[in-house]
């Protein structure tokens, strides 16, 4: 008999701690899907998603944008200024969210923004590349720009024509932003605009921690081009922005370089954002800056990059 409340003890302890088990899973799972339900629904979402059919070395393409418009309350005329962001190797989804608060941000200045996904215009998603020691392989990631940036490129100047066919655009005020990846594009774009008698003009560029494709053309009329680098960047050395630069010196572009002392890739400053703030004022925002006083709140320090690898090879 002894041998049987034994047993029955046993089981009754062993249903119990399945139980508590049981119901310390599903406490988990209610967490984790009402936490993935809120970043859902904190993310900010845009205004419109566009999609341009593209037909790239025979294969047909979709290019997606993203379209962030400033709401009533932060409008400052009837057509908004407007910046073109790019994103880098990690792709436009990897770091969605913090693009897309940055747009919000952007908004609240006053800026239509279009965050572009130009990776739609080849077979992959991200150059997320890595060697054996988890950094970064730019050498591997060279052979791609080699191969595919003209690609990129041919996405990033057809959203610069769908932008130009917008009538709530201000199409002397249009903007690229670039980082990293997106800052070598940027210049990219921009010089096929500088050649084109059709597209909208480029007002300004700002690069961020990047620099040129080898068969970038800067000529005479590129206009204002703001370069922030970190002093130690190992992915993408300043001697190589540097070095754009100085060629855009020469061809009598107006432009700029801020560095962030002591900093890796994906580096800023109070100082540089403050100087990205006052570059895009004075070149798409100077007529409006009599009738609105600007917030000093830096548009763009949400963008942020919280994926450890990333600031581990970013040294």
């Amino acid at each position: 008999m002894s041998a049987v409340i034994r047993d029955v003890l046993s089981n009754a302890a062993w249903i119990s701690s399945r139980a508590r088990w049981l119901a310390a899973a599903f406490g988990l799972l209610t967490v984790t899907v009402a936490a993935a339900g809120w970043w859902s629904l904190s993310m900010p979402l845009p205004n419109e998603e566009r999609f341009i059919e593209m037909l790239i070395q025979g294969h047909r393409r979709q290019v997606h944008y993203d379209v962030f418009l400033p709401d009533e309350k932060h409008r400052v005329a009837a057509r908004h200024p407007a910046i073109i962001l790019l994103h880098g190797v990690e792709g436009a989804e990897r770091y969605e969210r913090s693009y897309h608060q940055t747009a919000r941000r952007l908004n609240r200045e006053g800026y239509a923004v279009f965050y572009v996904h130009y990776f739609d215009t080849v077979a992959y998603d991200d150059l997320w590349l890595c060697d054996d020691q988890k950094c970064l392989d730019t050498k591997a990631i060279g052979k791609f720009c080699a191969a595919d940036s003209a690609n990129w490129t041919e996405g990033v100047v057809a959203v610069i024509a769908d932008i130009g066919d917008r009538e709530d655009i201000d199409h002397d005020a249009i903007a690229i932003q670039g980082f990293s990846l997106g800052g070598y594009l940027a210049l990219a774009a921009t010089s096929s605009q500088v050649e084109s008698m059709t597209l909208p003009e480029i007002a300004a560029v700002v690069v961020h921690w990047g620099a040129m494709f080898e068969d970038t053309r800067l000529e005479r009329g590129f206009p204002a081009t703001l370069f922030v680098h970190g002093e130690c960047d190992s992915v993408v050395p300043m001697k190589d922005a540097r070095a754009t630069f100085d060629l855009l010196r020469r061809v009598e572009c107006d432009a700029e370089f801020v560095v962030v002392p002591g900093g890796g890739h994906t580096a800023s400053s109070a100082d540089s954002l403050a100087r990205t703030k006052d570059f895009l004022d004075r070149h798409l925002q100077a007529k409006r800056r009599m009738a609105k006083q600007i917030s000093l709140e830096p548009a763009w320090n949400g963008l942020t990059f919280s994926d450890r690898d990333f600031w581990g090879m970013a040294r």
